[in-house]
């Protein structure tokens, strides 16, 4: 049995992920991707990413967008494994 939701729905649950990611980072490391996000990062960080405080726009179509450019700060040599906010 498949399930779908509305186009309302999924615009609220983007935007709500949006929202958690305002302000915050992405960072990619290689390494093991944990199991469990709450727990801490395995392997060696290789690029950080840090977000704008309105780094997402609205939710259309289920989808947020990233508003602008993100820069991306080197800071090891390595082959990216996973990134983790």
């Amino acid at each position: 049995m498949a399930t779908s939701i509305n186009v309302a729905l999924a615009n609220l649950q983007a935007d709500s992920v949006g929202a958690d990611l305002d302000a915050g980072f992405i960072d990619i490391y290689d390494g093991t991707q944990p199991a469990d996000p709450d727990d801490p990062p395995d392997g060696t960080l290789l690029v950080s990413c840090p977000l704008e405080a309105d780094a997402y726009g609205a939710a259309s179509g289920g989808i947020v967008a990233i508003n602008g450019t993100v820069a991306a700060f080197a800071i090891a040599a390595g082959t990216a494994q996973y990134a983790q906010q």
